[in-house]
């Protein structure tokens, strides 16, 4: 058998199309189909030593009697293995086409403890020979003749049982990562398109990947195939290796993950290894190098974690952690919604609907603190013995929202026990209520307190407390961002209504000199902006005399001027007009209680005509000029349910003054002109 050429050859990046080249040239005084073939087996056993030998590869190119003899040898022990054909693979077409192409081909050790794979080609080959053409190598007798004096066989090897694992997963990661390989190899021969510190990298990466950690790949591809082509659905990993093979494993992992960063960052046409593909490496070499590292110390290596018990655990790592996407869109969504809501009320009202409709809660409620009183805003699927007992709520109470908001921090009561144990105020609530577990977080914005958020949540549900826990923080912080942005919102736009009110009412005051059609004009301006009822009351000697009186309905204006005639004003009340006027100072019913109406009734059917009024707060204010007071306004709040508060007393003393120097003003005009007439008459 003649040698035609040798070309011996290191790991450069155009080591393959050299080698194809340089065949093609030997081969120039054969037949055209054969030198075809010939270059084809040349690139894929080229590629093979490249990709999974060891430098340096020698290429020969033998003349034999009927056809030619290719060989391509290297340094590397790592055996050729012909896999199954995949569509999504970029390599493991190789192998099969060199049977396909070869009469035969197979695999020698070299006395330098390396290997040469060969191929023989006749003209005939290509046309004859069926593509699984495999040759029938004895492994024993392989390794036998290879030399025992390298570091590796110098080193204790042992027995690293990892179990079985999914065949087609093995084959799987395996063609994954020849994709990556094959393209870092194309990448660092790419010396146009490629910077040299990448293509560098690139080098270190191919190097790792295919040399360190070697052994361990080619035995687990080797234990796949065989598995694949018995029909086995599992796999049984065992391997047999040195303890260097440890540190080599966690940089084989190391630089598949940087693989993957580059994927990820499009820089590789590859894609990034699946999941499932991150889980087994992970697993599989963590659990190698455990087992190396244990017996190397002469322990007996514990059985470790299945990879089932593995694909279980990240299973459960993905449930959590979509859990918590869930949760972060469902956040998301509420946010938006609550970015669309203009006013207090639509706001809480978004939550408590979100609470029905996404969150799987049984109840919630949001309160709103008003001075020392928490008052129900909004609720859902609250217990009706719950909604009756506390619309309100005292800050000073031993109830779970008044705690939640002295405090400053929320509360998790887990269970009905929980709750009534530490709040038994609330135990007959609960008494044959479903189990659940309450949150009631306070509503804080910077040092300011708001409210209080309260969410029931089914108990034993599948979220998890603290999971649950940290939702509810988030999603009361969200409330209470929007709160204080429709609370800004509101109170710049009261003070602008107040401005335009300030105006029209200065217009008013000034259009009459007759002081009944001024105040009268004032009351009409008064409602439905400031009061559902406006009642504005003069002295008239010792009596006080209504000269103003507005409602919206003309109807109700015009029973009202019949019951002041019928019951006209006591003099000598406590509260009311008659004292405000004696005493100049105003006077604020946040609520009107029953009592105060009871106190006001002169009989039986005078309480019940005042309590169809519906009254649910009053602020009476005094009509004070230059020198004295002498009258008051009556502001009711009623059917549109508002309330008055503190804020309201110096607005509504504002207008009330402003109508009194008009009042004053058109009195003295008129005075003026009374004596202005009498002079001319006298004179």
């Amino acid at each position: 058998m003649q040698t035609l050429a040798e070309l011996r050859l290191g790991s450069e990046p155009d080591a393959v199309p050299r080698a194809r080249r340089f065949a093609v040239a030997a081969l120039e005084a054969q037949p055209d189909p054969l030198v075809d073939d010939a270059a084809l087996v040349v690139t894929e056993l080229l590629t093979n030593a490249v990709l999974h030998g060891a430098p340096p590869v020698t290429l020969r190119v033998r003349q034999l009697d009927h056809g030619v003899r290719v060989e391509v040898e290297d340094s590397g022990r790592n055996m050729p293995v012909t896999v199954r054909h995949s569509t999504e693979a970029m390599t493991g077409r190789g192998l099969p086409l060199v049977a396909a192409l070869s009469a035969s081909w197979g695999v020698e050790a070299n006395r330098r403890g390396g290997k040469a794979v060969w191929a023989e080609l006749t003209p005939e080959s290509a046309e004859t020979m069926p593509a699984d053409n495999l040759p029938d190598v004895d492994l024993d007798a392989l390794l036998a003749a290879w030399p025992t004096d390298d570091d590796s066989d110098r080193e204790t090897h042992y027995t690293v049982r990892l179990g079985a694992v999914p065949t087609d997963l093995l084959l799987a990661a395996k063609a994954h990562i020849d994709n990556v390989v094959r393209e870092f190899t194309l990448a660092r021969s790419d010396s146009k398109s490629t910077d040299p510190e990448i293509r560098r990298h690139f080098t270190e990466l191919v190097e790792t990947v295919t040399r360190g950690f070697a052994d361990a790949r080619a035995a687990i591809k080797r234990q796949a195939v065989e598995a694949a082509a018995r029909g086995d659905v599992q796999t049984e990993l065992v391997l047999t290796l040195p303890l260097s093979a440890a540190g080599a494993g966690e940089q084989y992992l190391a630089a598949l993950d940087e693989a993957d960063g580059y994927a990820r960052a499009a820089r590789l046409l590859t894609l990034a290894s699946p999941p499932a593909h991150r889980v087994f490496r992970q697993w599989y070499v963590q659990s190698l190098v455990n087992q190396l590292r244990a017996q190397a110390r002469g322990e007996e290596p514990s059985a470790g974690q299945t990879f089932p018990q593995r694909l279980a655990d990240e299973v459960e790592e993905l449930a959590v952690l979509r859990d918590a996407w869930d949760r972060l869109q469902l956040l998301q969504k509420v946010t938006a919604d609550l970015t669309n809501a203009r006013t207090v009320d639509e706001i809480a009202y978004v939550v408590v609907e979100s609470a029905r409709d996404h969150l799987g809660a049984i109840s919630a409620r949001v309160y709103l603190l008003d001075g020392d009183v928490l008052e129900s805003l909004a609720a859902y699927g609250v217990d009706a013995d719950v909604a009756r007992r506390y619309p309100t709520v005292p800050v000073a109470a031993d109830l779970p929202g008044a705690v939640a908001v002295r405090t400053g921090r929320p509360l998790l009561l887990r269970n009905i026990a929980q709750i009534v144990e530490q709040f038994p105020a609330l135990a007959d609530l609960y008494a044959d209520s479903p189990e659940r577990t309450l949150h009631v977080a306070p509503l804080i914005v910077g040092d300011h307190t708001l409210g209080v958020l309260s969410l029931a949540f089914p108990g034993g549900g599948q979220l998890g407390e603290d999971s649950q826990a940290d939702f509810v923080a988030s999603l009361a912080d969200a409330l209470a961002q929007a709160l204080e942005r429709a609370t800004a919102l509101a109170t710049a736009h009261a003070a602008n209504e107040r401005l335009a009110f300030l105006a029209e009412a200065s217009v008013a005051l000034s259009g009459s000199l007759d002081y009944r059609e001024t105040l009268s004009s004032v009351a009409r301006l008064i409602v439905p902006r400031l009061a559902d009822w406006c009642v504005i009351q003069v002295l008239d000697g010792d009596d006080l005399t209504n000269v103003a009186l507005a409602h919206h309905d003309p109807e109700k204006v015009q029973w009202a001027e019949q019951m002041s005639d019928r019951y006209p004003t006591d003099m000598e009340a406590t509260t009311g007009a008659p004292n405000v006027i004696r005493t100049g100072r105003s006077e604020l019913y946040a609520e009107i209680p029953d009592e105060l109406l009871v106190a006001a009734a002169v009989d039986d059917e005078h309480l019940e005509l005042i309590r169809g009024l519906g009254m649910s707060s009053g602020l009476v204010v005094p009509l004070t000029g230059r020198t004295r007071t002498f009258g008051a306004i009556t502001l009711i709040y009623a059917e549109s349910g508002r309330r008055y508060a503190d804020g309201d007393i110096g607005f509504v003393e504002d207008v009330a003054r402003r109508a009194a120097f008009a009042v004053e003003t058109a009195e003295a005009f008129r005075e003026q002109s009374r004596r202005s007439a009498d002079g001319e008459n006298g004179g």
